[in-house]
Order: structure tokens, then sequence, then C-alpha cells
């Protein structure tokens, strides 16, 4: 049976719907079935010529001039950018399971961007979302679960810089913290 990798997604766009506008930047970082990081991938996008950009995000990242200069660096095409992606992923050593916070916000550009460049989600069409799984360990209600909350009781080590491979891995080591918490993680005893 072949080991879950869990891979944490961050994504920067220039609007809100995957359908609509570009995906600036995509951050990976993969964790083993043991919850140890294997590695990691960054790409920065060429806008998609057919998109719209959204004015209030536009004015958003006006507020992050660094940022906004990181994920505009070594601009890649989407294609090149996504089959590299995909061979990554198929490259990791098991099955890639997509961990995303918010999973209906970063995923939903990631299979778009699969899809429409690769023809195939090695995800297969769904992701683990940080905060419902948060919602076990807190035994809280889904809208009571904020970062400030959970970040007090799992501390990622990086800080969030809206930069994609940044905030990739801050948020993994939130989710591996969860899972050591949930007890859901292989140990070598289950090897």
């Amino acid at each position: 049976m072949m080991s879950e990798i869990y891979v944490s997604i961050d994504i920067e766009a220039d609007g809100f719907c995957a359908f609509e506008y570009s995906m600036l930047s995509l951050g990976a970082v993969a964790y083993s079935s043991e919850l140890v990081e294997i590695g990691e991938f960054i790409a920065n996008f060429e806008l998609l010529p057919d998109a719209g950009q959204c004015k209030e995000t536009m004015d958003w990242w006006l507020t992050q001039p660094e940022a906004w200069k990181i994920c505009r660096q070594n601009q890649e095409r989407p294609i090149d950018a996504m089959q590299r992606f995909s061979k990554w992923l198929h490259d990791l050593p098991g099955q890639p399971v997509a961990v995303a916070w918010p999973s209906g916000f970063d995923y939903s550009f990631v299979h778009d961007y699969l899809i429409r460049f690769c023809d195939y989600d090695p995800f297969r069409h769904s992701c683990i979302d940080i905060k419902t799984l948060a919602m076990g360990v807190l035994k809280k209600p889904y809208k009571k679960i904020t970062k400030k909350i959970l970040y007090r009781r799992f501390p990622p080590k990086t800080k969030h810089t809206h930069c994609a491979l940044d905030d990739a891995r801050e948020q993994g080591e939130v989710f591996c913290g969860i899972m050591k918490e949930l007890n859901i993680y292989e140990t070598k005893e289950d090897k």
C-alpha cells in the first residue's frame, strides 16, 4: 500500500475565482506520512491572457510590495509550471494528498490549473481543509476557529509573508501539529 504524502499548498492570485483570474504563485511543501518535510515546490506564473484582475485584490497587493515583487520574479508559462508541478507530485514517494487553508480558495486554483494544463489532478479532486481538521482538536465550531487561536496551540516556525512557499510551509507546520495531536501519522512501528 502506498503511503500518503501530505502536500501543503498555498497560492497567490489576482482575484477570488480560479475561472476568472490568474494564479500568480504556487508554493507547496511535502510531508511524509511520518510528518517529516521531504520536499518543496515553487512557481511564479505569467498571467492568463483571457483573465481579468480584481480591483479589490490588486488594491490589497499595493499594501504588500515585497510579496508582490517576489511573486512576479522568474515567471513561467502556466503550462510549463503546472507540468513541472505535476511531475514533482508524481515523483513523490507516495500518494499526494493536498492540504490547505482555506482549501476552497487555494485548491480551486490548483485543481483548475492542473486540469487545464495537465488534463489530470494527482490529488484526485480533493483537499484536506486545515480549519475543518482543527475542529476535531479544538472542539469548536468552524466559525470560532481563527488562525490566532490555532497558531497559539500549534505555533509554526515559519512566518506568514504572503509568499506562497513560506505560507505553504507555515500551514504545513500547523497541519503536522494537528495530526500529531490527533495521533494520525505513521510511526516506525506502523511499517
